[in-house]
């Protein structure tokens, strides 16, 4: 297999929602991918006509650099391979929001999804009722409702701490309480799809997962990457952790009710108590939950983690090693450091970058929604290796 090509379910002709990189879908995996202007452009020479040898020269980098890019592009089922030249021809990708749903997934480590069904009819239902909550007013009431919240909790921690003391656990409270806080995740996941949906953009599947061992909910909000308003995308981030917010508010203002009126309730303040625990740990921006996404849209820099992680690792190496980073080993942080050679005054660039040419900024995905090799089977096996 000596001939590289595009991987034909692979979609390039999607909104642009940031001009210094490209957004594609691969239908194989359903997943984005955001490349660099560079690279999308190297993956659209990739037409079959190609062979292994000369792909350094067609995107004029070192054979080493080529090596490892073309690695990357089939570890991800960008590219793939054949034995004969391939001629390419336009292929009609699904329609949006239609990628295939596994019914079973791990989606990683320690997460088991359970995929109930697409959530449109029921997003289309709720839509009387949602679209106007999405207002800005409504919008600006219940931060302001949720505030108030937090200010009648603070003002009785007291009496929250000798309820959470006091508390005597049950198998019915456990069970009371596990069923509480799934309902109030399932909520949280329904606030996503129904903004996602409110700003145009598809929810591909809701259903239930084993996360580390608990009971939760999902909703797959991955097409949200299509919209081109970052803010939007801040905004569909932020929608669990809101709801969660007003649910948990609802329980501490029901809590204080009870109490002054005589009655015991203090299973409600073990689940604020839950709910607080839970908004906290979707907050922190270190994992990958509501509020990395939040802070990756606010800023505008994909693979965010992954970016800070490599970062520090090769900085900490360079300094103990006292050896200049190359920037071509690098996988999320090349091409920042490509741009800060360029910026570098002469001589005074401690970083080693091979150099590339780019792709004008701002050019045109190319024409159909994709291509594909009549007559051939796509294998994503580099035959070099």
């Amino acid at each position: 297999m000596s001939y590289v090509y595009r991987n034909p379910r692979v979609q390039v002709d999607l909104p642009q929602p940031d001009p210094d990189s490209r957004l594609i879908l691969n239908h194989e995996t359903g997943r984005y991918i955001r490349l660099g202007l560079r690279e999308f452009d190297w993956l659209n020479r990739f037409d079959g006509q190609i062979h292994l040898r000369n792909v350094p020269a067609a995107i004029a980098q070192d054979e080493a650099f080529a090596a490892e890019m073309l690695r990357r592009m089939s570890a991800a089922k960008l590219i793939c391979f054949s034995d004969d030249p391939v001629q390419l021809q336009p292929v009609q990708h699904a329609e949006e929001g239609s990628v295939q749903v596994r019914r079973l997934e791990w989606a990683q480590f320690g997460q088991l999804r359970i995929h109930l069904g697409q959530p449109r009819a029921l997003l289309d239902r709720l839509s009387p009722v949602t679209r106007p909550l999405m207002s800005k007013p409504f919008i600006a009431a219940g931060l302001l409702f949720s505030l108030t919240g937090l200010g009648v909790a603070l003002a009785q921690s007291a009496e929250f701490g000798r309820a959470m003391g006091a508390f005597q656990w049950s198998a019915w409270h456990t069970a009371a309480i596990i069923a509480l806080v799934f309902a109030t995740t399932f909520v949280h996941e329904l606030g996503h799809a129904v903004a996602c949906a409110y700003y145009g953009a598809p929810v591909r599947s809701i259903g239930v997962m084993v996360f580390y061992l608990q009971p939760a909910a999902y909703a797959d909000i991955t097409d949200s990457w299509q919209l081109t308003n970052r803010w939007h995308r801040v905004a569909i981030s932020s929608a669990g952790v809101y709801v969660q917010g007003l649910i948990a508010t609802g329980a501490v203002l029901l809590w204080t009710f009870l109490r002054l009126t005589g009655h015991n309730a203090d299973m409600l303040v073990v689940f604020v108590a839950m709910n607080a625990l839970i908004i906290v740990l979707n907050v922190l921006p270190f994992t990958k939950l509501d509020g990395y996404w939040i802070v990756s849209n606010m800023i505008g820099i994909a693979n965010l983690r992954d970016r800070a992680i490599e970062w520090w690792r090769v900085s900490i190496t360079s300094m103990l090693r006292r050896r200049p980073v190359d920037a071509s080993r690098l996988r999320f942080n090349a091409e920042f450091l490509r741009r800060r050679r360029r910026a570098a005054r002469p001589g005074g660039d401690v970083f080693r970058s091979s150099p590339a040419g780019r792709a004008p900024q701002g050019a045109p995905a190319p024409a159909g929604a994709g291509r594909t090799a009549a007559g051939t089977r796509c294998s994503h096996r580099d035959p070099r290796h």
